[in-house]
């Protein structure tokens, strides 16, 4: 038996959880342009930095876009302003393998491509 094995595929990827609407994030319909976090979200995404994130909402598991950081800002009373680039809406769901996400962000395996029919 031959098992494919993809090289550009990552093992794991960060999936955050971002409410809608919100105040402190900015979207243009399904595409999260800004995003202000804390320090501890803010260092998995360090982490992944250089990779795409993928953005769910607070229901569903459906992901509403993939984004890649552009610019990361230290705000004043500690947290930080993130703005991406390269902002897809790719018919994706989550995999079945991510069960919670605690403090707003999941790590694991990519996510699963809808078909379109």
């Amino acid at each position: 038996m031959c098992v494919e094995v993809r090289v550009d595929q990552p093992e794991n990827v960060l999936y955050l959880i971002v409410k809608r609407p919100d105040s402190i994030s900015k979207w243009k319909g399904s595409r999260l342009l800004e995003f202000q976090t804390n320090q501890k979200v803010m260092n998995k995404i360090e982490k992944y930095r250089t990779e795409r994130l993928f953005v769910k909402g607070s229901s569903k598991r459906d992901i509403l876009c993939s984004v890649i950081v552009d610019t990361v800002v230290k705000n004043e009373d500690g947290t930080y302003l993130i703005t991406f680039k390269d902002i897809r809406e790719d018919h994706w769901v989550l995999p079945g393998a991510i069960k919670s996400f605690a403090g707003g962000f999941a790590e694991g395996p990519p996510p699963i491509p809808v078909p379109l029919h």
